[in-house]
């Protein structure tokens, strides 16, 4: 909702009051899920949410597939169960999105609809800037950051290694159910089968410095920072996408 959501620069909350900046409340995310969901349901479409940041959103969802009678996924990006207001200090723009980051809370309860089956997908939300659009003033600076380069190495070292969660929802939630929703078969690792896949190094780390990085653009709260694990190869069919020495 426009009157409610602002200039979309970051939560209404704490932060946002310190920072002077005009905040977007949860409530407003959960308001046009809940409107669109409706009319998805009175009309037999199926409807997909994108990009879920919040507790009251992920319930909404929640509630309206216990039903059972509306056709609605859910996606989640790794960011927003990462992340919060806290992260953008005085200003730092790469912690700018939408919708934008909120509190540990919210964090926790994204988390947990990763888990119980209420968001179908991981999503990068993959949004590339320049380092000018990026150095403006956090209202003027455009909403996103890079993903493809971060989101299983971070999912991975936030995650995985932490016993959180297991390959099996990293694989179900990023590969297999995007594939599912656009009624594409489910890659597999099999004989005579096309070699889709990505080879992880458990042992290795990652330091997204510039150079590391593949994506042109470098707007990532996670330059040159290292995490544990690395993707050493990709292979899409006949062609090596990345292989790393």
């Amino acid at each position: 909702l426009p009157e409610l959501a602002g200039p979309r620069a970051l939560n209404d909350g704490p932060v946002s009051y310190r920072l002077g900046i005009q905040g977007s409340p949860a409530c407003a995310e959960e308001i046009i899920i809940d409107r669109d969901i409706r009319l998805a349901h009175a009309t037999g479409a199926h409807i997909h949410i994108q990009h879920v940041s919040s507790k009251m959103g992920m319930e909404t969802i929640r509630w309206w597939k216990s039903r059972g009678d509306v056709k609605v996924t859910a996606e989640v990006s790794p960011h927003h169960l990462l992340f919060t207001d806290e992260h953008i200090g005085d200003f730092d723009t790469h912690y700018k999105m939408n919708p934008p980051l909120r509190t540990e809370a919210d964090n926790r309860a994204l988390l947990e609809g990763l888990l119980d089956g209420t968001f179908d997908i991981i999503a990068t939300d993959h949004a590339p800037h320049t380092p000018f659009e990026k150095s403006q003033d956090f209202v003027s600076a455009p909403n996103g950051i890079t993903g493809l380069d971060t989101a299983v190495v971070s999912l991975y070292h936030h995650f995985i290694a932490t016993d959180l969660f297991g390959w099996d929802i990293l694989i179900n939630k990023y590969s297999a159910g995007p594939r599912r929703l656009m009624s594409l078969p489910v890659a597999s690792i099999e004989e005579g089968q096309s070699a889709n896949l990505t080879l992880f190094n458990t042992s290795a780390t990652s330091t997204f410095t510039k150079d590391f990085m593949k994506s042109k653009s470098r707007n990532t709260p996670f330059l040159n920072k290292t995490l544990n694990g690395r993707i050493d190869l990709v292979i899409l069919g006949s062609e090596i996408l990345l292989e790393r020495d």
